[in-house]
Order: structure tokens, then C-alpha cells, then sequence
């Protein structure tokens, strides 16, 4: 789908991309996360997919973690070093508040203390906070429309997050292919991909600025995943009739889990 005049897309997030809007867009009324809305239903699932025994490891690399880190809260129990990413500098400062724990930094509390019910073990917001806050090992550039879509550290990695950002990023279905390519190439053999995206979605809202995406349809990313040589282990959708957000116009999110085809024994 061609891009709509009056929208941003590309470059344009380097100079109109304003995270802490995007951030009371999504986030900043929410006290506790509420049923209802879209971000219960990704903490939910992220948090079964990394309780799972096969999704665990000593590297994982989020990519285009935006200014948000909600979706490595469950992440972090399953992995040694996280890294997070992201192609804009504001996003990456906004990561290195949180990081620094600094008082400026948005309060992702509420949102911690969701996840640390979820996973029920007793754990606090604080405790798990100082314990993410260690696991994460550096704030990265990332271009995913670019090679290696990642600067500053060598894979393989164990697992790739990426949530929201291959339809924000990529212009056409050939470019998404290829970050989807590019992504599965930073695997080891047997790592797994996990992605969170959003269907049929043209743009999203932050503030007075609209944001142009490309429309994607579940059959379109399952053919992603296959060329790049993933095989689906998960593949989960909510439409958009469970969810309220009035900042975009998808018709339904989608959690995929695909894992890189081992090494055959020789």
C-alpha cells in the first residue's frame, strides 16, 4: 500500500518522532494496566512464551525497543544479557533514563508490578527492576532496512524480540521480507524470533503527528518466516474487537514465535 500523503514514515521518525507523546498515547494514563486494552493482552503472552522451557538463553537482542521496555520484563527471568535497540536517538535516551534510574524517566512501575503478578513468584517492582536494570548491557542503533540491521555487537544471539516495528519500518512487502531475513540471520542455529505485530494497519497516532505503516496480513508474515527459514512454533491472534486503542487503525495483533532450523547432525 502506497503511503499517505501528510504521514510520516522512514527518516522522518529521526525528526518528529516525539517519545514521551507516544508514550501518555499508550501508556501514561494507565495507573495498572486495564483489561481491555492492547497492552494486558502483549504482557500476557510475552510473559507465556518466556515461561516456556525452550525460550531461554544467554543472549537476547530487542529490536527497535522504542522508547519502551515493558516488552522485556518477562524477557529478562529467561536471559543472561539483553540488549535493547533502536533507530532514533530520543528513543534510546529515553531507554537511558530508565536505565540510569533517573527521575526523570518515565514510571514504568505499574507496568512491572502487572508483570511481577503475572509471574506470581513473590517478586517486587523494585527488586525487578535493579535486576533488569544489570541484565540489560547496552542501548543500541538500529536500522532494520539496513546490514547488519544492528550496530555495535556481533551475533549469533539466542533470541530476537521485535514488537511493533517491522510495519512501522519497512516501505513494501520486499523490504519486510528482508528485515525479516536480516533478523533470522542474527540467529544461532535453534534461536528464536519473537514478534508481536500488528495486521492490517495503516498508521498510528502520536499526538497531532500520524505515523504510516505497511498493511500486513497474517498469511504475509507466515511467509516471511518461512523464506528466511524459520519454522512457527507459536502463532496467536487478537482482533481488534478485544482491544481498545484509539491511536491506530489495525484490525488485530498477532504474537509469533518462530525458531531457526538447527544444525543437521552430520
Amino acid at each position: 500500500m502506497a503511503k499517505e500523503s501528510g504521514t510520516f514514515s522512514g527518516g522522518d521518525y529521526k525528526s518528529h518522532f516525539q517519545p514521551r507523546e507516544y508514550l501518555r498515547n499508550n501508556l501514561g494514563d494507565l495507573e495498572r494496566p486495564q483489561e481491555g486494552n492492547y497492552l494486558p493482552w502483549a504482557l500476557k503472552k510475552l510473559h507465556q512464551v518466556f515461561s516456556h522451557s525452550d525460550l531461554h538463553g544467554h543472549r537476547l537482542l530487542d529490536v527497535g525497543s522504542g522508547p519502551t521496555i515493558y516488552q522485556i520484563l518477562s524477557a529478562s527471568e529467561a536471559f543472561d544479557d539483553i540488549y535493547l535497540s533502536d533507530f532514533t536517538e530520543v528513543n534510546r535516551n529515553e531507554l537511558h533514563l530508565w536505565l540510569a534510574d533517573s527521575p526523570e524517566a518515565f514510571n514504568w512501575s505499574p507496568i512491572i508490578q502487572y508483570v511481577c503478578d503475572l509471574e506470581g513468584n513473590g517478586d517486587t517492582c523494585e527488586s525487578k527492576s535493579e535486576r533488569l536494570r544489570r541484565k540489560v548491557k547496552s542501548v543500541l542503533s538500529c536500522d532494520v532496512n539496513q546490514d547488519p540491521p544492528v550496530c555495535g555487537i556481533d551475533p549469533p544471539f539466542d533470541c530476537i524480540l521485535t514488537t511493533f516495528c517491522l510495519e512501522a519500518a519497512c516501505l513494501d512487502i520486499e523490504m519486510y521480507h528482508q528485515a525479516v531475513g536480516r533478523l533470522a540471520g542474527l540467529l544461532k542455529a535453534g534461536g528464536h524470533l519473537v514478534m508481536l505485530v500488528t495486521l492490517e494497519k495503516t498508521f498510528y497516532q502520536v499526538g497531532n503527528e500520524r505515523f504510516w505503516c505497511l498493511e500486513l496480513s497474517e498469511s504475509t508474515v507466515q511467509e516471511a518466516l518461512i523464506k528466511a527459514g524459520l519454522s512457527i512454533t507459536v502463532d496467536e491472534k487478537c482482533c481488534r474487537s478485544e482491544l481498545a486503542d484509539a491511536y491506530a487503525n489495525f484490525t488485530a495483533m498477532l504474537l509469533v514465535v518462530a525458531q531457526k532450523n538447527p544444525l543437521k547432525q552430520q
